[in-house]
């Protein structure tokens, strides 16, 4: 006679769930193999850094004058040449919902390397800006620094709901 365990792992938003048998009988048990643990999908993890990019509004120092909307609120610059060289920010890990400095990769030579000496390459790039309380949050795909966003197929789009920015990062890192 055998009844049925199950073992779970939560993994960031996913449950994986093994069954286990244990035998009840003695006969069982002495011809059993011990159980091993559940084999669980690995855990999703990546790593991801955060610039810090200030537009570049001094025409005399090569920038571009500020941008405002019919409203008179300020809006990001859509030429390459309205943007400062953008500040590196540090590299950070998310495993499992939890984000931590990922200490263990160096950036050296304009290049972020892992531990193991290779090279790490960017899978995605986003451009935001907060602007005002009414305009919230500027966004565009790529690193508006190194385009002219006013001749891209993918210029700044206005995000009005903050919450859309995390759907839309956890669709374009996850998904």
């Amino acid at each position: 006679m055998s009844s049925s365990k199950q073992v779970g792992c939560i993994l960031a938003n996913r449950i994986c769930i093994a069954e286990t048998n244990q035998a009840r009988g003695k006969s069982e048990r002495k011809n059993s193999q011990p159980s091993e643990p559940p084999q669980c999908p690995p855990a999703w993890s990546f790593l991801f850094t955060v610039d810090e990019l200030r537009a570049n509004d001094d025409p005399t120092q090569g920038g571009v004058a500020p941008r405002y909307n019919n409203n008179g609120r300020w809006i990001p610059p859509v030429e390459i040449n309205g943007f400062l060289p953008p500040t590196r920010g540090p590299l950070y890990r998310w495993k499992n919902g939890n984000i931590t400095v990922a200490s263990d990769c160096l950036f050296w030579e304009g290049q972020w390397w892992s531990e193991h000496r290779d090279p790490l390459t960017a899978y995605k790039t986003k451009t935001m800006f907060w602007c005002n309380p009414f305009e919230q949050f500027y966004m565009a795909n790529g690193s508006a620094n190194t385009r002219n966003m006013l001749l891209s197929d993918e210029p700044f789009h206005e995000l009005k709901n903050p919450a859309n920015i995390l759907v839309l990062l956890e669709r374009d890192v996850l998904g």
